[in-house]
């Protein structure tokens, strides 16, 4: 399994990164279809879980923004992530909406209006967005303006309705400001070279576990989560929360030796698929539980370790035969240009 991951060419602590908010992603599916088991968890990474990834995102956007073409960054969306989510949504759409019990008819309409995996439509929207702004302006100025007012725009938004909006439009504009810390940090890199430490990443897990206490303490868990609900209690708080949580997890990544974490990078490097798959992999699993326990009494702890073991291992070989097998299902570009030359993909 450790040969999967190839790191030629790819930022290795970037897939390391999008893979552990993965997997944090997969733990906290796990909690909420097999609730047997609180592992206290859920708020604490739920600040810096998704914000990582897309900052990781905006980071490997580009190589160099002067250089920034916006015709073949509008290919690279449409195969990584419109053409994955059209087919791999219609897919599962069936056993996922009769598995809950609803007309499979939302299934479509939900696909259509980008209702299903919010996180991956905001994160095309996002990219969509941020690429027109750097099609219109090489000015980091401007673009730096822009991510202020994208936050002004997402609480905008916020502020006039509660519904979930098509194609995420009540979450993307804070997608875009996560999106762009990434984006700008690529450029500053250098600078922060020294910032890169085993004592700042102790630093800022102290920090990050002291602003955890004074949102238990003083706030009550009243602080929300933008990509969760509807509201915004607290929001600053939140914001402080997220920047902190993202540079603790951006120490993080940078000083574990990622040689001995190769699996984790590869389900970074393969991380939509991952996302996509998870949900009823788990409702899969739970399945099997569910009947065993009735059967076998089993410990809560040892029997969620279990199926979120089971979860990641089905995971593991689904994205492995996907690839292998049937690549362009995934947006894979060595076959869109096998099957589609004429675009220069």
């Amino acid at each position: 399994m450790i040969s999967l991951y190839e790191s030629k060419g790819r930022k290795e602590w970037v897939d390391l990164g999008k893979g552990i908010s993965i997997l944090l992603v997969v733990l906290f599916h796990c909690e909420e279809y097999l609730p047997i088991v609180d592992t206290g968890t859920k708020e604490i990474f739920s600040f810096f879980r998704m914000p990582f990834f897309f900052f990781l995102s905006g980071y490997v956007f580009t190589s160099d923004y002067r250089e920034f073409s916006f015709g073949k960054k509008l290919k690279q969306i449409f195969r990584g992530i419109v053409w994955t989510y059209l087919i791999i949504s219609t897919i599962i759409v069936v056993p996922k909406y009769l598995s809950n019990s609803e007309p499979v008819i939302y299934g479509f309409k939900s696909i259509l209006l980008g209702w299903a995996t919010w996180f991956v439509v905001s994160l095309g929207v996002a990219q969509l967005i941020f690429a027109s702004v750097l099609n219109a302006t090489k000015n980091l100025k401007y673009i730096g303006l822009f991510l202020f007012l994208s936050v002004g725009i997402g609480i905008f938004i916020k502020s006039i309705t509660s519904e979930i909006l098509p194609y995420q439009l009540d979450k993307v504009f804070f997608v875009v400001f996560f999106f762009g810390m990434g984006f700008f940090y690529r450029i500053y890199e250098d600078k922060f070279k020294n910032f890169i430490s085993w004592r700042n990443l102790i630093v800022s897990v102290f920090l990050y576990g002291s602003l955890m206490m004074v949102e238990s303490l003083f706030f009550k868990h009243s602080t929300t989560n933008v990509f969760w609900g509807q509201e915004l209690n607290n929001f600053p708080m939140f914001m402080i929360y997220t920047i902190c949580g993202i540079i603790m997890m951006m120490l993080l990544v940078n000083k574990l030796y990622v040689k001995h974490l190769n699996l984790i990078c590869y389900i970074g490097a393969n991380s939509l698929l991952f996302y996509y798959l998870n949900g009823g992999v788990i409702k899969f699993w739970r399945f099997f539980y569910e009947k065993l326990v009735s059967y076998f009494p089993i410990n809560n702890i040892i029997g969620f370790v279990s199926v979120f073991i089971f979860v990641a291992a089905t995971l593991f070989l689904i994205v492995y035969l996907v690839k292998k097998h049937c690549p362009i299902l995934v947006g894979d570009k060595k076959a869109f240009n096998h099957y589609f030359p004429k675009f220069n993909w």
